[in-house]
């Protein structure tokens, strides 16, 4: 628990003023108030500051998540972040709601000026946005970042109804002050929609930063609110530029009051870059025999993008953290799962189960697929995870291009925050992509340490695994790596069970130093329940 402030003077040096900072206690746990008057705007704010669990500023920086009404939201957005933490959906954040103060301040009045771009109501009652964008830029900021352990390289901007107007305009006239932006039911139709205006005139502003927003508004809102909302993202899409990740939602049954509950939920996992963070355990995480908390790892939505071969469209990589507390120096192993579009959750599950019965260590797990229609996907992993093309056309056989796509790229962004190498790397497939992995399992320079596989397409292009095995065999020297395979014998595709029979006898037979396979015939089973129960049992015996 961190030690509260209670009675510190800050001083800060901005821009040739010098101002005075209270750090106020909250009732709530792990938070604190700075207050100051603006020499931009002339108004008095208040800063509420919320820290994440087990704050260790020594060890740790952290990604602070800009609230604007904080009035209103930060009791709705600290619990959230504390509540995503816990559950380990995104990593540690702190907290800092910009709200007002002084004495009985008029909320409605004050933000209607702040975050307003234009005096479109008249007499000045609103159209300060410049005025509060330059507060933001030379007095907020610069506070957190002297008081508090931050990554200034990550900086996220949430606002909602004018909140997400205003963060609509910091995305267009200071996209070099934050990376995400989540803008709930953004009342981009002020002014006849003269923020969609500026968004459509905005690409050279935004080329080449690396953005992400997410529009949420509720379904069940005013049209203007709605369609204002879509023409903001269209706008933006129509940029074409490849470093801004855009999303909007329309959330069912929301309206424009409750909406930002399901924006925010839905919206900062979505904004925050992805990264490998320790997460100290927490309260409800399970106790080990002896009576202490393991190290332990749950599901994180996390998304990376990356550029495909072939010149396709991006590929994406979900990173999933470990759990650890700050003294830990490395995680016992990395699982990379293919096919994550389907499996991962599946395998997530068994997982979790297994490591709070003690059965599996704390492992960082990475998922990898694609992002496209059904149509595509299937197309991609069709090309990539074969080794040979039967087609003659360039439909099949980028199995190569796909393994040096993944040691060169997801596999260096994924493990670059590690402070040590993994024990480990072990990979998880299916059908076509456990054919890639047995591919990768025979090239010279073997990728992964272990192998979890149920139904490798073994009878791909006339067995032709059995001659990539020749050629290794032929090569000779160890093969230090651990391997399990299930199959069912009733699996749909008619010809695998046997292909499959055939390549275990001939790996079993040759005597690779440093090689350990095990093969598991499932009887009565067909694919499906087969990876299911393979990816269950396996990875109890594989991750121990």
């Amino acid at each position: 628990m961190i030690t509260r402030l209670r009675s510190l003077l800050m001083f800060a040096l901005f821009a040739g003023w010098l101002t005075v900072l209270n750090a106020i206690d909250l009732p709530i746990a792990d938070t604190q108030v700075h207050e100051f008057t603006s020499v931009y705007t002339g108004r008095r704010y208040q800063l509420r500051i919320g820290l994440p669990r087990n704050y260790d500023p020594a060890h740790h920086r952290y990604t602070v998540v800009y609230q604007l009404d904080g009035q209103w939201d930060f009791d709705r957005v600290f619990p959230l972040t504390r509540g995503m933490e816990s559950d380990h959906r995104m990593e540690p954040v702190i907290v800092a709601a910009i709200t007002y103060g002084g004495v009985n301040p008029d909320y409605g009045a004050l933000r209607q000026r702040d975050y307003t771009p234009t005096d479109f109501l008249g007499g000045g009652q609103s159209g300060d946005a410049a005025k509060f964008l330059q507060t933001l830029r030379s007095e907020i900021i610069p506070t957190v970042e002297a008081a508090y352990s931050c990554r200034p390289e990550e900086r996220i901007l949430m606002g909602s109804s004018y909140g997400g107007l205003f963060t609509c305009y910091a995305l267009l006239y200071a996209p070099d002050l934050f990376t995400g932006y989540v803008a709930s039911t953004p009342s981009v139709w002020v002014d006849n929609q003269i923020m969609v205006q500026q968004a459509r005139t905005s690409g050279t502003v935004l080329a080449g930063r690396k953005l992400r927003v997410q529009i949420i508004t509720g379904a069940n809102e005013a049209y203007s609110q709605r369609s204002a909302a879509q023409a903001f993202y269209d706008a933006l899409a129509g940029l074409h530029l490849a470093d801004l990740e855009l999303g909007i939602t329309f959330a069912p049954d929301e309206r424009h009051g409750a909406v930002a509950q399901v924006a925010y939920d839905d919206g900062l996992p979505a904004v925050l870059a992805p990264k490998l963070v320790m997460f100290s355990s927490g309260p409800g995480e399970p106790v080990g025999w002896n009576g202490v908390q393991p190290l332990v790892t749950f599901f994180a939505d996390r998304v990376n993008l990356y550029d495909g071969p072939f010149d396709q469209p991006v590929r994406r990589a979900v990173a999933l953290e470990p759990t650890a507390g700050s003294t830990v120096t490395s995680v016992r192993g990395v699982v990379y799962v293919l096919d994550a579009q389907w499996d991962l959750h599946s395998m997530e599950g068994s997982y979790g189960g297994m490591l709070y019965d003690g059965d599996v260590s704390a492992l960082m797990r990475v998922g990898v697929d694609w992002i496209g229609s059904w149509g595509q996907i299937s197309d991609w992993r069709n090309r990539e995870f074969t080794p040979t093309d039967p087609s003659g056309i360039g439909t099949y056989g980028g199995a190569e291009n796909f393994r040096t796509h993944l040691k060169t790229h997801v596999l260096v962004d994924a493990e670059k925050n590690l402070i040590s190498p993994p024990g480990y790397r072990m990979v998880v497939a299916s059908e076509k992509a456990a054919l890639w992995a047995l591919t990768d399992l025979l090239s010279e320079k073997p990728t992964f340490d272990r192998y979890l596989l149920v139904a490798p397409a073994a009878e791909w292009d006339n067995e032709s695994l059995l001659q990539l095995e020749a050629l290794r065999a032929a090569r000779g020297g160890a093969l230090a790596a651990r391997v399990m395979i299930y199959y069912g014998d009733r699996d749909a595709e008619s010809t695998r069970f046997a292909a499959i029979s055939r390549f275990v006898n001939r790996l079993a037979t040759r005597g690779y130093a440093g090689f350990t396979l095990q093969s598991v015939k499932l009887e009565g089973k067909g694919f499906a329940e087969s990876k299911l129960f393979g990816y269950h049992k396996g990875f109890r015996l594989l991750a121990p």
